[in-house]
Parts: C-alpha cells; sequence; structure tokens
C-alpha cells in the first residue's frame, strides 16, 4: 500500500477514529497510540478470517519512523487504518444500533431472541455470534461491547462483523456473553479475579449451549493450540509490512512474548474447565 505526503498529513491529523478520504480511496483511521494495540488489529483480523468471520483488513501507518520499533517508544505515532470494507457493496450497523445494547448485559439467549425479531429465522447468524464468543474467549478479547461488532448484509448475505480487536490477549471477560439467566450474572459477578470470572462463564456455556455449540469450540480449541498460534503469529511477521513515510518496512509484533505467554495460560484454563466436564 502507497501513501502519499499529502494522505501522511492527513492521517496525522486523526485523533482517536475518522473517516478520511486518501489517495486511494476512503478509509477509516484510528490513533491507536502504542504498538501493541495497532499490531492486534493486524493480528486480530487473520484470526478473524480463519473463523469466517467479516473484518475491515486493517494495516499499521508509523509516523515519524526512525528504523526502531519499541513497545514503549514515545517517539512514534501509530494509526490502524482500514478501507470502508464493512458499508462497501452493502451496509454495516453495530449491534448498538440494532438495539442489542451492552448496558442491558444481553446474553446469548437475549441477543438471538433479539435478533429473531428483527429478521425472523437467524440460525446463521447466531452460529456467527457463538463464533465471535469462541474468539474472545479464546483469544482474551475485553472490548466485545455492542460498538464493536454488528451484522453486514446486502440483498445476497447476511453475516456477522467484529471489530476493534486491539485490546485481545488480555485475558479479561468477554463483552458478548455466555449468560443465559439473570440469576447466572448476578453469580458470576461475586468472583474476585478475571480467571475466575472467566471459568464462571466458560462453565455457564457449556452447561447451557447446544451440542452444536460447545462442538464448534471444541473445533476451534483443538485448531488453535499454543503451536499452532505462534506458527501463525510468525507467518503474519513474514506476510505484512509496516506503512512509514519512507516506505514499507518489515513487520515485526514487539509483544509476541507477552501473547504466547498469555494465550497458553488462558488455554490451559479453558482446558481445565473441559477436564473437569470430560470433554477433552
Amino acid at each position: 500500500m502507497k501513501l502519499t505526503n499529502k494522505d501522511f498529513q492527513k492521517i496525522s491529523k486523526v485523533g482517536h477514529v475518522r473517516e478520511v478520504y486518501l489517495s486511494s480511496g476512503n478509509y477509516f483511521i484510528k490513533d491507536t497510540w502504542n504498538i501493541k494495540e495497532a499490531v492486534n488489529e493486524v493480528i486480530g483480523r487473520r484470526l478473524a478470517s480463519i473463523f469466517n468471520l467479516k473484518c475491515p483488513d486493517y494495516k499499521v501507518v508509523i509516523l515519524d519512523y526512525d528504523g526502531d520499533i519499541s513497545f514503549k517508544s514515545q517517539y512514534h505515532k501509530y494509526y490502524s487504518i482500514s478501507e470502508d470494507l464493512l458499508n462497501k457493496n452493502g451496509k454495516f450497523k453495530t449491534a448498538r444500533e440494532l438495539g442489542i445494547l451492552f448496558e442491558e448485559n444481553c446474553s446469548l439467549y437475549q441477543i438471538w431472541f433479539k435478533l429473531e425479531k428483527l429478521y425472523g429465522n437467524v440460525s446463521d447468524l447466531m452460529m456467527d455470534i457463538v463464533k465471535v464468543y469462541i474468539y474472545d474467549i479464546l483469544f482474551g478479547g475485553s472490548d466485545r461491547h455492542a460498538s464493536n461488532w454488528g451484522i453486514y448484509y446486502n440483498d445476497n448475505i447476511r453475516q456477522v462483523a467484529i471489530l476493534d480487536n486491539e485490546f485481545l490477549f488480555e485475558n479479561q471477560e468477554s463483552m458478548i456473553s455466555s449468560y443465559f439467566s439473570e440469576d447466572d450474572y448476578n453469580e458470576i459477578n461475586k468472583v474476585n479475579s478475571s480467571e475466575d470470572f472467566k471459568r464462571e462463564e466458560f462453565n455457564n456455556f457449556l452447561k447451557d449451549s447446544s451440542e452444536e455449540f460447545i462442538n464448534l469450540f471444541l473445533v476451534y480449541y483443538n485448531l488453535f493450540t499454543p503451536e499452532y498460534l505462534e506458527e501463525l503469529l510468525l507467518s503474519i511477521e513474514g506476510e505484512e509490512k509496516f506503512i512509514t513515510e519512507f516506505g514499507e518496512v518489515p513487520f515485526v509484533i514487539p509483544h509476541k512474548d507477552e501473547i504466547l505467554e498469555n494465550y497458553l495460560k488462558n488455554y490451559e484454563l479453558l482446558g481445565s474447565v473441559l477436564e473437569e466436564r470430560k470433554l477433552k
């Protein structure tokens, strides 16, 4: 991807998120401020493609690049940019725009009910939404509120899309929740740590889900071993590029060891729950 000097000037003026017209088209540009969040967007997009979930095609732009990619650098500015793929040849509405509000602590069951009122038969969408839940509980997503996922549709297709994956691998609770009752929700909020929260949340999912959804989780759990994730991160480094004012430069994941350490911890936690339920 090539950007002009005028493109870089426009990007440098963006604060938080804004749609900007660049020389090659319309882009959503987000000021991420640190390399970790910007790189996570690229990793998140690659993971989403394996789940067959629609996700913006994020790239990382680095301003004031001096040859050094440092996780704690105060001298660079990092931007995640993506072409407006969600509204290209169709329309995208966030869950919030559809009336599915994070403030209401929507469970998977409640989401299903609300979508049925909008669209009728939504078994295809619910399979995608369960994939989003699996995605977040596997990869430690902690920002899946109602503005960070939604429905993409046109005359031919209807598909769940996710965005804003900068907080992956943090092992916090996921926002698309497995709670199937208010009692479950009240009980789970009594736990003291994010690990206990994740354990109870996952237990609720396994307890209340259909066999089809549990088997879907097992497919992705068995695919995404820590070894597989490590190989995937290496392939991303080999295939992606950072975009700088001096041209494209090699893509690196400076917090790769942190990602793998957090993922292994989370993978083992989920595995212990599967063993307790004799599913592993």
